[in-house]
């Protein structure tokens, strides 16, 4: 039997994509473990940011997910004059995505960008996760909350702009232009 209402009341809020990690990933999984049957945790270890989703909002997220990737590529791709196919996923467009890869590639800093996306994710996750409250997808989304916290974390803003610096730097002098 799932006990997912006791694991939701277990877990630490999660309030925005601006926080910490409350939680591990890794522990709120051994978390998980003890209340979850074993097809709900393996659904729960399948809750993740690629796109590859198979059930429930995880389905739903990833199809999003992969029109929002494909439609980054494809602007990427167009700003560098490079062919996007060798990226492009099978994926029908969903509403929405075009838009939100558009700004972000406007952008004027790939850390501002990133944050931009990982904000427009959590919002997605969380049109979702609305009415479950304490069940699966309710835990499901968690997990995928903290995927996003714990990617955030991992930025390095002094790091990311020295190597945006750098390739910018090897665009201006494969341009014939002096570098800053």
């Amino acid at each position: 039997m799932s006990y997912c209402y006791y694991l939701a009341a277990a877990l630490p809020m999660l309030i925005g994509p601006e926080q910490r990690a409350p939680i591990s990933t890794e522990a709120m999984l051994t978390l998980s473990r003890s209340f979850l049957s074993a097809g709900d945790y393996e659904g729960l270890l399948n809750s993740t940011l690629d796109g590859i989703g198979t059930s429930g909002i995880c389905k739903a997220y990833g199809e999003w997910e992969r029109s929002l990737r494909n439609d980054l590529v494809k602007l990427r791709a167009k700003k560098r004059n490079l062919d996007a196919d060798e990226h492009y996923r099978e994926n029908p467009p969903v509403y929405g995505t075009a838009r939100i890869a558009a700004e972000a590639v406007m952008m004027d800093s790939p850390l501002k960008a990133e944050l931009y996306l990982d904000r427009r994710r959590w919002l997605k996750i969380d049109e979702l996760a609305t009415r479950h409250f304490f069940d699966i997808e309710f835990i499901r989304s968690y997990r995928m909350k903290l995927l996003i916290l714990e990617r955030r974390s991992k930025f390095d803003a002094e790091l990311g702009f020295k190597a945006y610096r750098n390739l910018y730097n090897r665009v201006l002098l494969a341009s014939g232009l002096d570098p800053l």
